[in-house]
């Protein structure tokens, strides 16, 4: 832990929690890794679990787990957005109620930024994503990147629902100051994953890998996710049935956020 955390650190485990914690990140997952860092040396009081809704985090069983090991638990849209922190784009979004710019214009205003919450620039150094093998409908894959983009910033729906929109801005969200630069590891949660369904549990669309998968690359394990997901499907196929996108982690690799290319990412194997 030392190698990548320092005592100062403010260490932020951000998870997946609106899939549930059956097909999200799995507490189990999160509680071994904080309990890991707290016998570490590291105080609890600078561990953080996080995601974008506090509902969701408790849902999950997120809130209970923190308050059992003595960390906090935050939700980005509670801790409020940074207005001097954001991401710019010409694709305007319809501003909602907890949106940093809601209230200060119109009821019907339109937004082109994305601003990054306080959590994150106020509070958070280091960043540690969980996250499972999930898919997702624009994305390809719910993993490290989308998880991290999407729940950092406000004014996001805007990007979510377009595919070409999605691979665009959640590579450039990433290169954010806050957010990959912060990124000490990332652990995708593989024992189980979903090969179709997205954030809806099917379990007869799933595959038990029985796996823990640890990078400093967050492009490289999502692809390497994505492999699974095509694989497993192959063995199951659905006629009509389209191929993951993955134009969003090519264009991430272009802004040297990561390795994209599965035949240049070595895997190392633990017994």
């Amino acid at each position: 832990w030392k190698v990548w955390v320092k005592p100062e650190d403010v260490v932020g485990f951000k998870v997946i929690s609106a899939p549930g914690a059956l097909t999200g990140t799995r507490p189990t997952v999160v509680e071994a890794l904080i309990d890991s860092l707290i016998q570490s040396g590291h105080p609890a009081s600078k561990i953080v679990i996080w995601d974008r809704q506090a509902r969701d985090l408790k849902a999950s069983g997120f809130e209970d787990l923190a308050h059992r090991l003595g960390v906090r638990c935050v939700a980005t849209t509670d801790a409020g957005w940074d207005g001097n922190q954001f991401y710019e784009s010409a694709v305007q979004g319809k501003l909602v109620f907890g949106d940093f710019e809601f209230g200060k214009g119109d009821r019907f205003a339109v937004g082109r930024r994305s601003h990054v919450s306080k959590l994150l620039t106020k509070e958070v150094t280091r960043i540690i994503p969980v996250t499972p093998l999930l898919t997702h409908h624009s994305g390809g894959i719910y993993g490290h990147l989308l998880s991290l983009a999407f729940g950092s910033v406000d004014n996001m729906f805007r990007f979510e629902t377009d595919p070409s929109r999605t691979e665009e801005s959640v590579p450039e969200l990433c290169a954010l100051d806050d957010l990959m630069p912060k990124v000490a590891f990332g652990v995708t949660d593989a024992l189980v994953g979903q090969v179709r369904g997205d954030d809806k549990a099917r379990l007869h669309d799933t595959i038990a890998l029985n796996e823990l998968r640890f990078g400093t690359d967050l492009v490289a394990l999502d692809v390497i996710s994505i492999a699974d997901v095509t694989a497993a499907r192959k063995a199951y196929p659905i006629e009509g049935e389209r191929a993951l996108r993955t134009e969003l982690f090519f264009n991430a690799e272009l802004l040297e956020l990561g390795i994209a290319n599965t035949n240049r990412i070595e895997v190392l194997r633990a017994p």
